[in-house]
């Protein structure tokens, strides 16, 4: 693993490109023979740059602080700037008037001059290498490269630079890029920490701010910019930021706007297609996150969406094979509507489990299904599906896929009228496991007459006994329906275990089932394990 060492040219110039420019790299090389970006610190890199990055540095001061983070739209607390003779030498040992490092920012002799206009211009430019950088993995025990001189991180980062310190167009700063560098190919998938600015921490709040839904896809698939619209309900919310983060919880684009301007609260985000190219992309589940505040620059309130870039998409009729067993969508279809005509749309689909012999003991398997529903604009549909799974959704709008009449959180179960138990109804069969398998299967129809985007989650489950909650494996699906009644299909994914917003989701269902006047009425979630 190498940490990216990020720096100005010590001639003053960026010529769009950062780092040093590209006169001085003639010059230099011009007298010494040299490799000049790749230095390990047994292979050239002073020793003095590692001496200077463990050095504990200083934070920004107040009024500096003041004027970028509005125009950053993060908080930059933790930024440590190094100004003293040791920074100044190390900064001269690279040939840089400036370096960063993660959220330590280095300057040359003289260089850390915010009051004035070059110093505020150099420092906004190592500001946004730290921003590229935050979600790095790499810290100061990893080896340091130093960046090349033309790389896009350098350009966007003079492109921000610029625009910050441009008055006229700081209404909305350059969207940031993370450094590219190597990482281990085994990832923890982690929801981004909640957006926090001068001690105040915002909230998920549907209520307050949404944004248009955006339906899983291929790699490849999205071959013009795809356009996601803000609605910000709260008065108190006078600005906003966006922030795209990879299946990775790497920061990949973003921005923020200021007060007071046309597209304060109204400026769209583009998922760009160079993002998503086939053979390119990380394939997984994207976050965007779009976040609303105050004229303190506080977040108020973020909502986020989840959607999964995939590979390649699971194919009709052929297993898709788990650990513990095989999932096989036999029948993934649609029938568009009209609404012109009254005519409601329809997608069908059968789903069926066959664990592996002697994977599985569990001898009642069944479905746990939750599903996120949203009109075009990003508000929540599932209040037209009934009270109930309204009042059960959580904050990201992830409710259990229960009717209203619906006795347990497992789907296709229904209460028997004469006897009272609860049983499988006509588009449900439990599955069992064993040294003679036996299927779970499970039929859905969704219907409607409105415009909407749907995502599911399915997963295989242990209704009872011993093992009751253990998940043997999770499909995603789901399709979106315009404003006609025409529908379109999302691509299917099959995942080894439970999200987290199937988690919720079921947890909701036994708080829902708490509070209401005769609870035994309704079945309990297990566990999920």
């Amino acid at each position: 693993m190498s940490g990216l060492l990020q720096r100005a040219c010590a001639c003053g110039q960026h010529s769009g490109n950062g780092g040093e420019c590209a006169e001085c790299k003639k010059k230099r090389e011009g007298t010494l023979q040299r490799a000049a970006v790749n230095f390990a610190p047994t292979q050239g890199v002073p020793p003095i740059v590692n001496s200077v990055l463990h050095a504990p540095g200083r934070p920004l001061d107040a009024p500096t602080r003041a004027f970028m983070e509005p125009r950053f739209g993060r908080d930059l607390s933790n930024v440590r700037v190094h100004t003293d003779g040791p920074a100044a030498d190390s900064a001269r040992a690279v040939n840089a008037l400036a370096y960063t490092m993660g959220n330590q920012v280095v300057f040359g002799a003289g260089q850390y001059a915010p009051t004035t206009s070059a110093g505020r211009r150099l420092l906004a430019h190592e500001l946004a290498h730290t921003v590229q950088q935050a979600s790095s993995t790499t810290g100061l025990q990893t080896q340091l490269t130093v960046g090349a001189i033309d790389t896009p991180a350098e350009r966007e980062a003079e492109h921000v630079a610029a625009r910050v310190t441009d008055q006229t167009s700081a209404a909305r700063i350059s969207e940031f890029k993370p450094v590219q560098q190597s990482t281990s190919t085994s990832l923890l998938q982690r929801v981004p920490a909640a957006p926090s600015y001068n001690g105040v921490t915002g909230t998920i709040d549907l209520s307050k701010l949404r944004f248009t839904p955006i339906p899983d896809f291929k790699a490849g698939d999205l071959t013009s910019p795809l356009t996601l619209t803000p609605t910000l309900v709260d008065s108190s919310l006078v600005h906003l930021s966006w922030e795209l983060y990879d299946p990775s919880d790497k920061l990949i684009d973003g921005f923020s706007t200021l007060p007071g301007h046309s597209i304060s609260k109204s400026a769209s985000f583009e998922l760009k297609p160079d993002l998503f190219k086939a053979g390119k992309a990380a394939t997984g589940r994207y976050t965007l996150r779009l976040v609303g505040r105050n004229a303190a620059h506080e977040p108020v309130a973020y909502f986020e969406r989840y959607f999964f870039v995939l590979a390649a998409d699971l194919t009709t009729g052929t297993a898709a094979t788990g650990a513990l067993g095989d999932f096989t969508f036999t029948e993934y279809g649609k029938t568009d509507g009209d609404f012109a005509k009254g005519i409601d749309y329809v997608v069908d689909i059968k789903l069926n489990f066959m664990p592996k012999a002697n994977a599985i003991t569990c001898d009642n398997i069944g479905f746990l299904q939750v599903l996120e529903s949203s009109d075009r604009t990003g508000k929540s549909n599932h209040r037209f599906a009934g009270a109930r799974k309204e009042a059960r959704k959580t904050p990201l709008n992830y409710s259990v896929d229960r009717a209203e009449s619906g006795p347990s959180p497992f789907y296709g179960t229904f209460k028997n009228p004469r006897t009272g138990a609860i049983v499988p109804g006509s588009n449900f069969k439990p599955g069992k496991g064993g040294s003679a398998p036996v299927a779970a299967e499970l039929e859905d129809h969704p219907t409607w007459n409105q415009a909407t985007v749907d995502r599911f989650e399915t997963c295989a489950t242990c209704r009872s006994g011993a093992n009751a909650g253990q998940i043997y494996g999770c499909v995603t699906w789901g399709f979106s329906v315009d404003a006609t009644g025409k529908v379109t299909l999302m691509p299917r994914s099959l995942k080894a275990n439970a999200s987290d917003t199937l988690k919720p989701a079921v947890a909701n269902w036994n708080v829902w089932r708490a509070a209401q006047p005769k609870p035994t009425d309704f079945e309990a979630a297990p566990t999920l394990k």
